[in-house]
């Protein structure tokens, strides 16, 4: 099979006073390797970014960048974790597809135009609080974690991406 996917990026919010053990909790329900796992490697300062510390595990093909940013009622912590590995992004989809039930995939893939950026990268949003519940559910609003999927579409233009999308959502 042709490799759909380069690599996954999840990404979730925490405003002050949000509960980040239950968005780490969440992540655990997209990401191949757990968040205790991420967090159990020695962290260091993103040379970059300010306010960003990284934990990566390069031999897993993971990384988490957890920042904080100012927010009107006060900080808010980003969580951005990126995976890249063949297996881990097809067994990502795999479970998108599976989890999200068919009508729902069916649904997303009828809007597949609006859910891809220029850049030919797939957005999904799940509910986070399902996420909790070790389910997969498709949101459109509400406190979610986004995912976006960076397609290996070549070449890269609007056309190849919806295709290569398609087939990453299992469409024949």
């Amino acid at each position: 099979m042709a490799k759909l996917v380069h690599h996954v990026t999840l990404e979730v919010f925490v405003k002050t006073g949000g509960d980040l053990a239950a968005a780490e909790r969440a992540l655990d329900g997209l990401a191949p390797v757990p968040m205790a796992d991420v967090r159990a490697v020695q962290w260091k300062w993103h040379p970059e970014k300010k306010r960003t510390r990284v934990y990566e595990l390069a031999k897993k093909g993971v990384t988490l960048l957890e920042s904080t940013t100012p927010g009107e009622d006060g900080p808010i912590t980003v969580l951005h974790y990126r995976f890249r590995k063949r297996h881990d992004t097809a067994s990502f989809l795999e479970r998108v597809r599976g989890a999200a039930g068919k009508e729902a995939v069916e649904a997303f893939l009828d809007d597949i135009e609006e859910h891809l950026d220029e850049d030919g990268r797939l957005s999904l949003r799940f509910g986070q609080e399902a996420l909790g519940k070790g389910l997969i559910e498709l949101a459109a609003k509400g406190e979610s974690v986004f995912a976006r999927v960076n397609l290996a579409a070549f070449p890269k233009n609007r056309e190849t991406c919806v295709a290569v999308a398609r087939q990453a959502l299992g469409e024949k």
